[in-house]
């Protein structure tokens, strides 16, 4: 869909009070690495208050800055379900003698501009059943890395009207520029085209299903009509049944940058996630102001946690490094993970379960362009238990080139280390954890909610 430019609505925070919520009980970390638990009472002149009296009468209400505010916690997040797919899915090559054309008619890839209903694409008594049995199941994801539960009202040249579900149920209007990924097939058939990695660097993607494959075509997505997608491939307009697309990646939906200031990322529930400024809280909602939506009201009791995004701290986890360096001992190289234990499970060092954070195995160098806009590093460095309770390892963390920390002889069956150091004026940042004294046994390294403070908003 070529290059967009991607509007950008956090202009600055402003805060508008609209009411108090009694009730909404929460826990509130800061960048100073303070906890206050107690009621949400109020969003008033860019603060919080929280009530953390235990009795009926209301004391003086701890008042928290949301520049000071890493994330509001309502209450543990629900089980992730992952879907189950086959792990091999085939490549999308037509092979010698068949075109990509040949392969998609059978299954609901119209030369001519007609529409049929859903499924009576023209593959007869055979027919693949259909990968979207309700539209209220799609999955849209946007450029910000949100995603919304929605069924698709209308997509008709540069936006896309959505019916969100529940909690949210509204209609909304959404600039597909700022659209991502929209997924309409079954989890399993999702899961296998996000397997094929293919990338919408310069066309979209369709793809689509014919029995056990999944088949992407690079176009452009034109939008809705009726029972299928308008899709350009081949310098002609076609049509894709929708009962046979699991899915569309755009190439528009490119990652949106730096160019958006401080606000709050809003985890629900049901999966949804949503972005913007916390702009008011009432009795039992909050009220944010999206890219995409000057007022949402987003229930209380469906948040489970509002994170806030560039501000004062920023997650190293969060920053992708402009430099990696992973050297295998034996001739495999075991990647590091974000926010996970090397296993996909939680980053546990010692007693303590680390919700932010790296791993690594060893040897393993990260560097981070910093930009010069914050003042310490902090982490919680140590081995990943118990797998790492053998391992022996050698760390340096270094800015612009200077040592702030070195230990040659790092041990799995020792306490982690606290590391806080002054990284004032410095650009870049590295991490490094190379090979100790027992070869890479249990070199399983943790740096536990790696993160960058300032001392001030940016901006």
């Amino acid at each position: 869909m070529g290059n967009r430019i991607i509007p950008c609505l956090f202009f600055g925070l402003v805060v508008l009070p609209l009411g108090v919520a009694m009730g909404a009980t929460v826990t509130v970390h800061t960048v100073d690495d303070t906890t206050v638990s107690g009621r949400l009472v109020s969003l008033e002149n860019g603060a919080i208050a929280i009530d953390a009296s235990k009795g009926e009468n209301t004391a003086h209400p701890t008042t928290l800055p949301l520049g000071d505010v890493v994330e509001v916690v309502f209450r543990e997040p629900p089980p992730k379900v992952t879907p189950v797919a086959k792990p091999d899915a085939p490549e999308a090559d037509a092979g010698p003698g068949r075109s990509v054309l040949g392969m998609f008619w059978p299954f609901g890839f119209h030369p001519q501009a007609t529409s049929k209903p859903a499924g009576q694409g023209g593959d007869g008594p055979s027919s693949r059943p259909t990968t979207q049995p309700d539209a209220a199941d799609w999955q849209i994801r946007l450029v910000n890395g949100d995603s919304l539960r929605a069924r698709v009202d209308r997509w008709s040249g540069p936006t896309l009207n959505l019916k969100l579900d529940k909690p949210l149920a509204v209609d909304a209007e959404i600039p597909i520029d700022q659209v991502a990924q929209v997924w309409c097939g079954s989890a399993a058939d999702i899961a296998r085209a996000i397997s094929l990695h293919h990338d919408a660097s310069s066309e979209d993607i369709a793809f689509v299903a014919k029995d056990e494959t999944i088949i992407p075509v690079n176009g452009h997505a034109l939008g809705i009509e009726g029972e299928s997608l308008k899709f350009r491939y081949a310098e002609s307009d076609r049509k894709i049944a929708l009962n046979r697309l699991v899915g569309i990646t755009l190439a528009a939906g490119r990652p949106a940058g730096s160019n958006i200031g401080f606000h709050q990322k809003v985890s629900l529930d049901s999966g949804d996630s949503l972005s913007g400024v916390w702009w008011g809280l009432d009795t039992d909602s909050i009220v944010l102001r999206t890219a995409w939506a000057p007022s949402l009201r987003v229930p209380l009791k469906s948040i489970y946690n509002i994170g806030f995004v560039n501000g004062r701290l920023t997650y190293l986890s969060d920053l992708t490094p402009v430099k990696v360096e992973q050297t295998p001992y034996f001739g495999r190289v075991v990647p590091f993970r974000l926010d996970a234990s090397l296993d996909g499970g939680p980053l546990k060092l010692g007693d303590t379960t680390c919700a932010k954070g790296i791993a690594v195995h060893s040897r393993c160098v990260l560097v981070y362009d910093t930009g010069q806009a914050y003042e310490r590093l902090r982490s919680r460095l140590g081995f990943e238990q118990p797998a790492g309770r053998l391992g022996r390892v050698a760390v340096r963390v270094l800015a612009g080139g200077r040592v702030l920390y070195e230990n040659p002889d790092l041990r799995g069956d020792q306490p982690p280390v606290d590391l806080d150091y002054d990284i004032t004026g410095q650009r870049q940042l590295t991490l490094e954890v190379d090979f100790g004294k027992g070869q890479d046994v249990g070199d399983r390294v943790i740096w536990g909610n790696a993160r960058l403070v300032r001392s001030r908003l940016p901006g």
